[in-house]
């Protein structure tokens, strides 16, 4: 709705299931950032270049079938999927499997994809406005849990509402 009310019509109601897709992926791809910096910093970037050395083949073969099947939807699928690997076997190997956040991350995810289902059936402009602020909500709340405590204390003490003083 927002697109529409934006570009006035003027665009392929198509793109938007491509949009919305990608953007999963695109999501996706930006909480992976971490953990690569992670590794990248930590001295071992041959377990990053292997990693996606190894994910070519797969991605491409996916990428196809996906493609063949759905058309530009299907190839989005493909990449937010290799994003979700990716993201999954970098933190893995930076934070193990243990430390992940996963609830909060399977939380928003859930949401996002629901909110992508939801726009494909549903025209009112309310629930996706929910939707997304529900997102935004547990992407923060995803975010404060997993930055580093002092990072925490330090953002805290800027917002007067989360600062224990007077």
């Amino acid at each position: 709705p927002l697109l529409r009310l934006w570009l006035q019509g003027a665009f392929d109601p198509r793109s938007v299931d491509v949009g919305q897709i990608a953007l999963i992926g695109v999501w996706i791809n930006s909480i992976a950032a971490a953990p690569f910096a992670h590794i990248q910093a930590r001295g071992n970037p041959r377990f990053t270049g292997l990693l996606h050395l190894a994910e070519i083949l797969p991605y491409l073969a996916l990428l196809y079938l996906l493609g063949q099947a759905f058309g530009l939807a299907g190839m989005c699928a493909a990449f937010a999927l290799r994003c979700l690997v990716d993201m999954l076997a970098l933190s893995a190997r930076a934070f193990g499997w243990r430390a992940f956040p996963w609830m909060p991350f399977l939380a928003i995810l859930i949401l996002l994809i629901a909110e992508t289902m939801i726009a494909q059936y549903y025209t009112a402009i309310w629930p996706l406005i929910l939707l997304s602020g529900a997102a935004m909500l547990a992407s923060l709340a995803f975010a404060h849990r997993t930055i580093p405590q002092i990072a925490r204390t330090a953002i805290s003490s800027m917002i007067p509402i989360m600062s224990s003083r007077p």
